[in-house]
């Protein structure tokens, strides 16, 4: 990290990548640099550090090192919590920023996210609002599942899911206000999540046992023990992936897999929120 602003806000930056879509990482490493000048502009001074992680062998990667962008090549697919886990474990920031390389910024975003962890102590995970290709809200902030919603949600047609938009709606936290903070929710997306660096680390970061999906719930879960959780709209990104009825059957059995072992550990809980 670069030391030339003393009262720096410390934030590192983690990034999975698995298969390289060029113009894709380029957007999102495009969009955080503009977000990140933005914070300077508002008198927010970031001082980052960015770890990109190549869990698929992708040698183009390494155009993107440089002074402020580091780079891990893992000799195979570790999974997404557990390659996320490199950058956490060895990072010395204040706070660490989880993205995904389908994410882009607004140019705000960041400042929104940032400047509210840093006025909230108790605030220990916080996420943005998110837009799908088609500009809808992705739902980003969710509730604590049930099997069923799971279900309907990943798997059921359309006219199944119409029969059920409550439950739906509920689970994906209709009832949220879209103009301000959201303190206390239960769940975040892992496609970008900011975090306080120390408590997430004496956590031990994301559980490695879960290849892909869920460790961003289990995380949640586990960090609601000791601090809030906050969804923030005024935070905007655009994110194109997390639709499960369009994975291959590889994805659709991790999912499975994950789901197996979320509720396995957390099925508690399914009857108090």
């Amino acid at each position: 990290m670069s030391r030339d602003i003393d009262d720096a806000v410390t934030l590192s930056i983690s990034l999975v990548v698995y298969e390289y879509v060029e113009k894709e990482l380029d957007f999102c490493i495009q969009s955080l640099a503009r977000s990140l000048q933005f914070c300077t502009e508002q008198s927010l001074y970031i001082d980052w550090q960015l770890h990109i992680i190549d869990n698929g062998n992708n040698p183009e990667l390494k155009k993107y090192l440089g002074s402020q962008i580091a780079l891990t090549i893992n000799t195979k697919n570790e999974g997404f919590g557990k390659a996320h886990n490199i950058a956490i474990s060895g990072s010395t920031a204040e706070f660490h920023l989880i993205i995904n390389p389908d994410v882009v910024f607004q140019i705000d975003s960041l400042f929104e996210l940032v400047s509210l962890m840093k006025t909230n102590n108790n605030l220990i995970l916080s996420g943005p609002k998110g837009l799908s290709k088609l500009g809808d809200n992705a739902r980003l902030c969710k509730r604590y599942p049930t099997l069923w919603v799971l279900f309907l949600r990943g798997f059921a047609p359309k006219s199944l899911k119409n029969r059920f938009q409550d439950q739906l709606k509920r689970y994906e936290y209709h009832d949220l206000p879209e103009s301000r903070p959201s303190f206390g929710v239960n769940l975040l997306s892992g496609c970008c999540m900011l975090a306080k660096t120390e408590p997430i680390k004496a956590l031990g970061g994301f559980d490695p046992k879960y290849f892909l999906y869920f460790e961003d719930y289990d995380l949640c879960i586990r960090a609601s023990q000791m601090g809030e959780i906050a969804y923030n709209p005024r935070a905007l990104i655009s994110h194109s992936g997390g639709n499960t009825s369009k994975k291959s059957l590889i994805h659709t059995r991790y999912f499975l897999t994950s789901a197996g072992r979320f509720f396995a550990n957390h099925y508690r809980l399914a009857r108090v929120i």
